[in-house]
């Protein structure tokens, strides 16, 4: 084995690739028409500390044979946003999260971690 150097980031690492543990500051429902004509829902989630071309947008997306959204409610899941109860499923298989889907009042103050990536796409 031989010794090596590497060289020390010498920043705070904020925005260094990879994940963080961030805080949602606000966020935004709205909706966004494809070229297919199809409306489809989304929340953009922007975060203390960083500036607000650093967002998060999450697009919906449901499950073609149940057409069940499983995108947007991992939002609230994970961010434990927005959870009003915990129901009983009929079959009694697992429990269902009663939620209010309200973007900001329901995850605002909320954290998450976030994986920050390096965009290399030069000129756009």
């Amino acid at each position: 084995m031989a010794v090596k150097t590497m060289p020390m980031s010498t920043g705070t690492g904020q925005y260094n690739a990879g994940w963080h543990e961030v805080i949602i500051r606000h966020a935004t429902a709205d909706t966004w028409t494809n070229p297919k004509g199809e409306v489809i829902r989304y929340i953009d989630l922007l975060f203390d500390g960083y500036p607000d071309n650093m967002n998060l947008r999450i697009y919906e997306a449901k499950n073609s044979e149940t057409g069940e959204e499983f995108k947007l409610v991992n939002v609230f899941r994970y961010a434990m946003a927005g959870i009003i109860d915990v129901l009983n499923d009929p079959t009694g298989k697992k429990p269902i999260l009663q939620y209010d889907d309200d973007g900001n009042a329901a995850s605002q103050g909320k954290s998450l971690t976030k994986n920050f990536t390096k965009n290399n796409k030069q000129g756009v």
